[in-house]
């Protein structure tokens, strides 16, 4: 959020003013009535209050560290872990649709069948 500053009136014959000491920082957190900054005239020095609160910048999210593959093996469910096992299936490879995002047992077995040989169709030789 950006706002503006203006300068208090000075007086009537001071037409130039300078900073001479900043109390906040840019994107510090700034309440109403708050000083901001000490301006300095050839007649008076005054601090400029803030005129309406301003928020600090929400933090940056940080980024969620990526599970490895063993400590993925870890958080399925037993069930699951024997399918994947028994199977030889990567875990990483299966489409999850459980709850925050888990691998199902119905996910394994989905992936197991999709994975299987399908079957030849049978063909029958007719006479000639």
């Amino acid at each position: 959020m950006t706002v503006e500053i203006k300068v208090p009136t000075l007086g009537e014959s001071v037409t130039e003013a300078t900073v001479i000491q900043w109390f906040k920082s840019a994107g510090e957190a700034i309440a109403t009535d708050e000083m901001l900054l000490e301006l300095e005239t050839d007649k008076v020095t005054l601090e400029v209050p803030a005129p309406v609160k301003t928020p600090a910048p929400a933090p940056e999210p940080k980024p969620e560290p990526e599970i490895p593959a063993t400590a993925a093996l870890h958080s399925l469910s037993p069930a699951v872990r024997k399918l994947v096992a028994d199977n030889d299936i990567d875990p990483s490879s299966i489409p999850a649709t459980g709850k925050d995002g888990r691998i199902t047992k119905g996910d394994v077995l989905k992936a197991i069948d999709a994975a299987a040989p399908q079957p030849a169709p049978e063909t029958t030789a007719q006479p000639a």
